[in-house]
């Protein structure tokens, strides 16, 4: 009878490799945030990049261009907190109020049908709703209940993210090649070649993206502002302006920005004509996020619908709101490396990458 051994060496590189990787993997899990912080960054700056040169052809300094493009960004969102925010909140709260009265009064070919038991238990629930009420129950939906402490904490660490978010926006984008210098700083030397020449392929599906979102919202806002029109809806071209600003936010951005809308269509017109309203932004929301949107990205960017839907889904599962606005980008990013990939373009060695890029 033979025994038969099998030896295994295992060497010292391979031990320090694997725990390299290891700790690589536990330090992009725990610095998560910092890391999608960087993306979004890394996004914004390339985002504005094109327009930076196209403006620099006329002379127009670099840091003119970026600094009018933040201010013009914030002064766009400042309006729309101070003026259509309380607005917004403020009419929920009357439609809140008077529920009981219009479940009570709905009525079908002529005839009212009073949900009476429903329109008492509604009276309780919203009679005494107010602003205050109203935001607090959004701020605890988008920072959860919890102690003040608890509340504050969530608040700064959001408030901070921002803050760099923008920061390192403003500084790569000001700079002349300020991503490649980054990279550079960030990529060992051995891999820097075919990195730039990954994110120069990349920054360009980047800003057809942008090119695309915004050829989106421009036809969507107008099929608004023409359809409400139509209707006679008053403060169409508001409407349509604000289904442009909300095509941000793929997906539920419309159906979001619609609200204003139908709560109009309801004090001037009554309940029908604002079901009709609702409808409507619900047709045009499901149009443009399962035809419009994922045919322009395909022409635009060569991304596919079927994969820009996956990446939607992906996106809200790992990153919520931030990974539904940024699904598009990476995966352009992503289909570059799997096209690298399969032509044997991504190296397997450092020493490599100049053999492959050449």
């Amino acid at each position: 009878m033979h025994n038969n051994i099998v030896n295994f060496r295992i060497s010292n590189g391979s031990i320090v490799r694997v725990l390299l990787w290891c700790g690589l993997a536990y330090s992009l899990f725990y610095f998560s945030d910092l890391l999608l912080t960087l993306l979004v960054g890394l996004v914004i700056a390339s985002t504005m990049d094109p327009i930076a040169k196209s403006l620099s052809e006329y002379k127009i300094p670099r840091v003119v261009t970026i600094s009018s493009l933040f201010i013009l960004f914030f002064a766009s969102l400042a309006v729309i907190v101070y003026f259509v925010v309380p607005t917004l909140v403020n009419d929920i709260v009357k439609v809140l109020n008077r529920l009981p009265q219009i479940v009570n009064d709905i009525d079908i070919f002529g005839k009212t049908i009073g949900f009476q038991n429903l329109s008492n238990g509604l009276i309780s629930a919203s009679s005494n709703v107010s602003q205050v009420q109203l935001l607090s129950i959004l701020k605890e939906s988008v920072l959860g209940a919890g102690s003040v402490a608890k509340t504050t904490g969530a608040i700064l660490g959001n408030v901070a993210n921002i803050i760099i978010t923008i920061v390192l926006a403003f500084y790569l984008a000001v700079q002349e090649n300020g991503i490649n210098k980054f990279l550079k700083l960030i990529t060992p030397k051995s891999y820097e070649k075919y990195i730039l020449d990954l994110w120069a392929r990349s920054e360009a599906k980047i800003g057809s993206w942008a090119k695309g979102q915004i050829l989106v919202g421009l036809i969507v806002g107008t099929i608004v502002y023409v359809t409400l029109t139509i209707l006679g809806v008053p403060y169409a071209a508001l409407f349509g302006f604000l289904s442009f600003i909300g095509e941000l936010v793929p997906m539920v951005g419309l159906l979001l920005s619609g609200i204003p809308a139908i709560i109009t269509s309801y004090f001037i017109f009554g309940l029908s004509f604002a079901i009709i309203v609702g409808i409507i932004f619900f047709i045009i929301s499901q149009f443009e996020s399962y035809i419009l949107y994922p045919k322009i990205m395909d022409k635009v960017v060569g991304v596919p619908g079927i994969i820009t839907l996956i990446a939607f889904i992906i996106g809200a599962k790992m990153a919520g709101f931030l990974g539904i606005v940024l699904a598009v980008p990476f995966a352009a990013i992503a289909m570059e490396i799997v096209n690298d990939i399969l032509n044997e373009r991504l190296p397997q060695h450092g020493n490599e990458i100049e053999k492959k890029l050449n």
